[in-house]
């Protein structure tokens, strides 16, 4: 079979991402280069560079990967669909960086051009971003309108509209919404599902701790454990470290207040300053960046 321009630079780069999913991210680069050397059509140009910056960037070489989405942009700037890929990695790489005002600019432009998979990614980043800027609201109604419009992600936008809820002290919310989420999710099998599901059970005991309700929040963190196995995935596994943790600490409260008389106010007051502390600070080691899992190539179509 002979293949035109197009069909071969296609080939190479379905082989590309072969070698890319068994790990040989160095190999599926000389394939990509070859499709940038050889492609005389926008479309799998930009497809080749947009994997390119993501193969980089897997690698670790984070300057190289970035200055590739600056190249697809520059390059594109007539096509900006074809460069949207490249436009969400700078966004995402600007937040990472504590530039939330650039990486807002970036997805403004982008959620005009974008289509979906990449529009709810777009969106959601933007969620993430309003939230830093602590502009709460436009954040929370983003997060509304995602988990309305789109299924695929609405678990992720419920998830994190939860914790924002928690962090801008609307743990009654929080608490109504996570046992909504709960009850719409349980018995779900997909793995990126119940990653976010454990982080949902996990806010639940939080918002409970924030309305003073222990009982509550020693059932929800219980019932985290139960319902993720240690072992499931490094993620769930740093959820459940911190449920046990947060668990092991409102026992240790719960005996204190039980026993205040003879350990005395003091002695109690100090050491439930030191449970909260320690655990507090343990909450925010394990706090960690959205990763920028896309990989796909540029839109086509348009």
């Amino acid at each position: 079979m002979i293949l035109d321009g197009v069909g071969y630079a296609d080939t190479l780069i379905q082989e590309a991402i072969g070698l890319e999913e068994a790990g040989q991210v160095h190999e599926a680069l000389v394939l990509y280069e070859r499709v940038i050397d050889l492609a005389e059509d926008d479309e799998p140009l930009a497809d080749a560079l947009t994997r390119k910056a993501g193969a980089l960037g897997t690698l670790g070489r984070r300057a190289a990967s970035l200055a590739v989405c600056d190249e697809l942009i520059e390059r594109f700037a007539a096509r900006p669909w074809l460069a949207s890929y490249a436009r969400y990695y700078k966004a995402a790489a600007a937040r990472e960086d504590a530039k939330p005002h650039e990486a807002l600019a970036l997805l403004d432009e982008l959620v005009e051009d974008a289509h979906e998979p990449l529009l709810a990614e777009a969106l959601l980043l933007k969620a993430l971003t309003l939230g830093d800027l602590r502009r709460a609201g436009e954040a929370l109604a983003l997060y509304d309108e995602i988990a309305v419009a789109d299924e695929r992600v609405s678990v992720r936008a419920l998830a994190w509209k939860i914790e924002l809820l928690n962090e801008v002290a609307r743990p009654r919310e929080a608490v109504a919404l996570a046992r909504h989420a709960i009850a719409r999710f349980d018995g779900a099998s997909d793995p990126d599902v119940r990653r976010h599901l454990a982080s949902v059970h996990l806010q639940l005991g939080l918002g409970l701790e924030a309305v003073r309700d222990w009982p509550g929040a020693l059932a929800a963190y219980e019932g985290m454990l139960a319902a993720f196995p240690a072992g499931e995935t490094p993620d769930t596994d740093a959820q459940r470290e911190w449920a046990e943790l947060r668990h092991a600490a409102l026992r240790t409260m719960r005996w204190v207040d039980v026993h205040r008389g003879w350990l005395g106010a003091g002695a109690a007051a100090l050491l439930i300053f030191t449970v909260v502390v320690g655990t507090g600070r343990r909450r925010d080691r394990e706090r960690r960046p959205v990763a920028i899992r896309l990989r796909q190539g540029a839109e086509r179509g348009r």
